[in-house]
Order: C-alpha cells, then sequence, then structure tokens
C-alpha cells in the first residue's frame, strides 16, 4: 500500500502510474472541479487501474463516473466501479 501526496491534474504523473493500481479510492474530488476536469480526472483515474481495478468514489460522485470503461458494482454508500470486461482484454 502507498500513500503519496500528487497534484492529480499534473499531466506528467499520470504518466507514470498506466496500469498500476488494483484500488483507487477518490472520495471527495470530483465534484470541487469543472466538468471538462472531473471527465479528464475520471479518464486518467480508469487508466491508472489494473484490469481487474476498482475505482471508489463519494456518493456524490456517481453521475461524474460515467466513463464507458467503467460499470459500476454497488449501489451504496460509496460507490464502486470497475473496468468493463472488453478494456481488460485491450491492455
Amino acid at each position: 500500500m502507498t500513500f503519496r501526496r500528487v497534484n492529480l491534474l499534473d499531466k506528467l504523473f499520470w504518466k507514470g502510474v498506466a496500469g498500476r493500481f488494483d484500488l483507487i479510492v477518490c472520495s471527495n474530488q470530483l465534484t470541487f472541479m469543472h466538468a471538462a476536469a472531473a471527465r479528464q480526472m475520471v479518464i486518467n483515474l480508469a487508466n491508472s487501474l489494473k484490469p481487474d481495478g476498482y475505482l471508489m468514489v463519494g456518493p456524490g460522485e456517481k453521475s461524474l463516473v460515467n466513463a464507458s470503461s467503467m460499470v459500476q458494482l454497488v449501489e451504496a454508500p460509496a460507490f464502486s466501479a470497475e473496468l468493463r470486461e472488453r478494456e481488460k482484454k485491450e491492455r
């Protein structure tokens, strides 16, 4: 398990973490971004997951995670999503 403080809007950070994480917990970050930044953040987070990886966001951010590569797993109190099977095979 690794904890790090990073600038999530830094493009250089995202280049080094593609396909690296089993789980990303990103709660209450997307709601503070404008729509375009939130969409890009979801793409970056999804690309950073391993093929069987999970993304967890706060319940109020569920509507922001509408990437076609993600599928909702549970409907309570936090929102979880997993990469779709199609996306797993393409990596």
